[in-house]
């Protein structure tokens, strides 16, 4: 059974010079996200050489798939926003092992193909309305080698009117829990852990915006300013209008 500790969700990538790289030079380096977005410009600037001029792109070459991306089961490519990735990696902050698991079955069912950060990101505040749900029966303690599906057959049993009939008529003994719980699954997207209901409603994974995202996820994390340089660190901000020219071409390239 899952618990409730925190778990480790930063993301950690690898960012190019998209200009540099396509002259046949390298220069970039590996960042783990979240960082304040001073920080993430410095970066931009310092390590990976965009100045706003002649080079204005950069692209995710490479990602450790650990951490937040493995937990949510999300695959960057090259061109996804990087501002984008680290609104996600600070929204994932604080989730704890059931909850990444939501986000994670509720996006496989929920997004499409090409699912974009900030779709992770809204599903990642809004957890607790994705309808997903630990097993939950007497005697689970002993059930770490049963299949799935029989611990969904328990869980649905667990209290229910069919539960005690057949304890009416000592034949729960008798009744395939397995089976049952099978014949259940469709409804559902069953893990180790628990399962995900199909049939009810999921979370807008657009319901909240970039900004409204950013100020959200900076006040979870009790830094008001985290997403927004400054004014004292304008000078690297430079790098703030190639972020967002490549999350727009991000999002038209995935449309």
């Amino acid at each position: 059974v899952m618990g409730q500790e925190k778990e480790d969700t930063h993301i950690s990538v690898y960012v190019s010079n998209l200009g540099k790289y396509n002259e046949g030079r390298l220069q970039g380096g590996w960042i783990d996200l979240p960082v304040p977005q001073a920080e993430l410009d410095r970066f931009l600037v310092e390590t990976v050489g965009i100045d706003g001029q002649r080079y204005e792109e950069y692209a995710i070459h490479d990602f450790d798939y650990e951490g937040g991306l493995a937990a949510i089961g999300y695959k960057p490519d090259a061109y996804t926003s990087l501002n984008d990735l680290n609104v996600l990696a600070g929204a994932l902050q604080g989730l704890d092992a059931a909850k990444l698991e939501a986000v994670r079955l509720c996006g496989e069912e929920a997004l499409g193909t090409y699912p974009l950060p900030l779709e992770y990101a809204n599903l990642a505040l809004q957890a607790d309305e994705i309808p997903y749900y630990s097993y939950e029966f007497a005697g689970i303690e002993h059930a770490d080698h049963w299949s799935n599906e029989e611990k969904l057959g328990w869980t649905l049993l667990e209290g229910s009117p069919l539960k005690e009939l057949l304890e009416a008529h000592n034949a729960l003994d008798y009744f395939d829990v397995e089976r049952y719980g099978a014949e259940e699954a469709q409804d559902f997207a069953l893990t180790d852990n628990g399962y995900l209901d199909r049939c009810a409603d999921f979370p807008d994974p657009s319901f909240y915006d970039r900004e409204e995202l950013q100020e959200l996820v900076a006040d979870q994390m009790g830094q008001e300013d985290y997403f927004f340089p400054a004014k004292e660190e304008q000078a690297v901000s430079l790098a703030g209008e190639c972020r967002d020219a490549m999350g727009a071409r991000a999002e038209l390239g995935q449309d």
